[in-house]
């Protein structure tokens, strides 16, 4: 018996299972879809695969960057995405070197790209690392915005 049903109520409609999966796990894969579907309009926005129709897709185009967002609560997330959409200024972070190193995460690299989730975790808008400044005891990162800019809107 699974979830309080018999084998007799099961079925092999994957509509009917993902009707049947649990909250967290529809979320999950609606996010999944969310991004993915962000991620075809935004690499073709931001140009990334404009040479597909000529000599195939980019790898640039082909590999979807990582979907993450900033900040600890979702209010952090908003504020932070409000910042990036603005293309009047600059977005810089700064990060405790400590903070990397504690978590054995990668620094940032220039040129890295990524989707940003708002605070519901929503993708947003694609960005990427315009400078890398490594100190003594901290990591400042400033972005720039690829899509939705302006032209987009």
């Amino acid at each position: 018996m699974i979830s309080g049903r018999t084998d007799d109520d099961m079925t092999d409609d994957p509509a009917a299972q993902d009707r049947d999966a649990e909250p967290e796990d529809r979320g999950a894969n609606d996010l999944e879809a969310d991004i993915a579907a962000f991620w075809s309009e935004a690499r073709t926005r931001a140009r990334f695969d404009w040479i597909g129709a000529y000599g195939g897709p980019t790898i640039l185009g082909s590999l979807r960057p990582p979907a993450w967002s900033f900040g600890a609560t979702p209010e952090e997330a908003d504020a932070f995405l409000t910042r990036v959409l603005d293309e009047r200024e600059e977005v810089v972070t700064t990060s405790s070197l400590a903070d990397y190193d504690a978590e054995a995460a990668p620094l940032p690299e220039r040129g890295a790209v990524s989707i940003v989730l708002d605070g519901a975790g929503h993708p947003r808008a694609l960005i990427a690392t315009a400078e890398v400044v490594v100190g003594d005891d901290q990591v400042s990162e400033t972005f720039r915005l690829l899509y939705p800019r302006q032209a987009h809107r």
